[in-house]
């Protein structure tokens, strides 16, 4: 295992955990990735390490708190040594707007920012819009999607009956997909779903 992520993987091995193992096979220096949920920025934080030196990070957030705390946790970890990222306020559905070149890895942690407003959620309309662009080509051959869907409120259940219905309308000569969650637990797990584009 990379050493310099040994911090990252936690037990007992959460849902986040597995995609970040899954992830580093995808990842590289110089690589591009996109975080389409930056959140408290944990998935940046791990994207930025793992394709620097060189690599070049986008993240979007609907939520200004969301990407101050994503800044914060960057100037926090890399201090003066700052990576090549940036920061956008906008909903991951107009990801073509600011994305014009092919990327190796796109990260989408669905739902809603923990400690925040649970009312202000991801939606599914954006995520399509965001999906169809990726799987259109704006993810290079060999390079992956992770959704991380959360069904325990309404909107993720909309969202992940969405998703599903999506990823099995996807050629299977052009995408691997796989799906995984925890099975032994009463609560709705968290799901992730892998797009890897062949």
């Amino acid at each position: 295992m990379n050493q310099k992520h040994n911090d990252i993987i936690k037990r007992p091995l959460r849902i986040t955990g597995l995609n970040h193992i899954i992830l580093r096979q995808f990842l590289k220096p110089g690589y591009s990735a996109i975080d389409a949920t930056a959140g408290n920025g944990l998935d940046t934080l791990f994207l930025l390490r793992s394709i620097n030196p060189g690599g070049y990070l986008t993240a979007f957030d609907i939520q200004v708190c969301a990407l101050k705390n994503t800044e914060n946790r960057i100037k926090t970890f890399f201090g003066n040594a700052q990576p090549n990222f940036q920061l956008i306020h906008d909903t991951h559905g107009n990801i073509a707007q600011y994305i014009k070149e092919p990327v190796h890895v796109a990260v989408f942690n669905l739902g809603y920012l923990p400690g925040e407003n649970h009312q202000i959620t991801t939606s599914w309309n954006e995520l399509k819009k965001a999906l169809d662009m990726l799987t259109g080509g704006l993810i290079v051959s060999g390079g992956i999607v992770s959704i991380t869907v959360y069904s325990g409120h309404e909107s993720g259940k909309h969202e992940q009956s969405n998703i599903f219905r999506y990823i099995k309308a996807l050629s299977p000569q052009k995408f691997n997909i796989h799906v995984t969650r925890k099975w032994n637990t009463v609560k709705p797990s968290p799901v992730l779903i892998l797009i890897e584009c062949l």
